[in-house]
């Protein structure tokens, strides 16, 4: 926008990508509708019938020190509403050859958001098995599909699932190792059953497929 000497106002048809992107600031900075064709942004007709704004807009536009520091407050993005499944609450198992070397997966709810800890075991090299509980790590669960990651781990000789029911157990216990591979799990939900697949680069998963039965007064 340019003013002649006649002390009219007249426009230039398309900005150049500078123009443009400054001009876009300053309606975006005092709350301006426009829309955009190509190089050419067109404006409300309240706006367009106000020349002395528009004069002070196209103004400030080419000012490098106004629009430094006057950028337009940033869009918070629009965070998505997750649905919550009470009937996914719940711990689920899945049974080893011996008991005691059982997995577990407790699912809970945290501030509108799923949240779990996997309780499982790892080989130890031909002594054995050695135990863990861990958080899982980037929990999905969306569309009966889950998915998540179990991180560094530390290594234990007795199950850390009795730390659920027994809290003061866990003085009495110290860490035996530390595993760093990372065990990635995603599959479906079924009807009171998680079937998981797991991978792990150096393969450290239990097993590559793992179906977790959800546990129920009767069963437990």
């Amino acid at each position: 926008m340019s003013k002649n000497n006649e002390d009219k106002f007249y426009g230039d048809p398309e900005l150049d990508s500078i123009e443009f992107n400054n001009t876009i600031q300053v309606l975006e900075y005092y709350g301006h509708t426009y829309k955009t064709n190509g190089n050419k942004i067109f404006i409300t007709k309240t706006l367009n019938g106000d020349w002395e704004l528009l004069w002070n807009y196209t103004t400030k536009a080419n000012d490098p020190d106004w629009l430094k520091t006057h950028e337009p407050e940033k869009t918070k993005p629009k965070v998505k509403l997750v649905r919550l499944n009470p009937d996914l609450i719940g711990i689920y198992e899945f049974k080893t050859a011996e008991q005691s070397g059982n997995h577990y997966i407790a699912i809970d709810t945290l501030k509108g958001e799923y949240n779990g800890l996997y309780f499982g075991t790892e080989a130890s090299g031909g002594h054995g098995i050695f135990f863990y509980g861990n958080s899982m790590e980037n929990l999905k669960i969306e569309n009966e599909k889950i998915s998540f990651e179990i991180g560094r781990r530390d290594l234990y000789q007795t199950t850390r699932f009795r730390i659920m029911k027994h809290e003061t157990d866990l003085v009495k216990d110290s860490a035996v190792g530390v595993s760093k591979e990372k065990l990635k799990y995603n599959g479906e939900i079924l009807s009171h059953e998680l079937k998981l697949m797991c991978k792990s680069d150096l393969e450290y998963c239990w097993e590559n497929k793992l179906s977790f039965q959800k546990l129920t007064e009767k069963n437990k």
